[in-house]
């Protein structure tokens, strides 16, 4: 039953209800420390600044808390959404300029399918490190581009650039990302 309804995209809502262990401060303090740390992993800046943190609903079962933020001295708004459990202060997930939201499946806990921009991200950070073993302490990524088939898996592939003390080689990579759980399937990288 549970493959059907994920087969039709529907998000069938479970709320079991619970007392509060965990302040609504608490909650978004929670969110803000995971959104900045991954922020800074993604975007590559030093810092962020907050814009503002809401806490949107608290449905007895779960805390949600979304805002906006700037990374370093870019002008750019970045959104972000995140879950707390409010019973043990557990973040369930979290969602950086994302247009899509999880949905949360009966009897299963929230279900996110990551969207282009985080299965590229993700590609992005596995390829950095393969370059990185590779030798090189920098990479310019000169070309990526991801199917638009909208299957379970998402293919990226592209360009590369590695660079070290003055050698650069330029590699082609391609990786595939499953796009329900967010794990790398495989990933190839080629030097020229």
């Amino acid at each position: 039953m549970r493959k059907a309804l994920m087969l039709l995209g529907v998000c069938v809502a479970m709320i079991i209800p619970s007392s509060a262990q965990v302040s609504a401060s608490d909650a978004m303090e929670t969110c803000r420390n995971q959104v900045q740390l991954d922020a800074i992993n993604r975007l590559g800046a030093p810092a962020i600044r907050f814009r503002h943190t809401d806490l949107l609903e608290h449905d007895g079962s779960r805390y949600r808390v979304d805002g906006t933020f700037v990374a370093g001295l870019h002008t750019t708004v970045h959104t972000f959404v995140c879950s707390v459990d409010p019973a043990r202060g557990n973040l369930r997930w979290i969602l950086i300029d994302s247009k899509k939201m999880p949905c949360t499946s009966a009897g299963s806990a929230d279900r996110i399918e990551y969207t282009d921009v985080e299965v590229v991200d993700i590609c992005r950070d596995v390829v950095r490190r393969k370059v990185f073993d590779h030798g090189y302490l920098w990479s310019d990524f000169r070309w990526i581009s991801i199917d638009d088939s909208g299957g379970v898996i998402g293919t990226v592939s592209g360009k590369v650039m590695g660079e070290t003390a003055g050698h650069q080689n330029l590699f082609r990579y391609s990786c595939q990302v499953d796009r329900r759980t967010g794990e790398v399937r495989s990933v190839q990288l080629e030097g020229h």
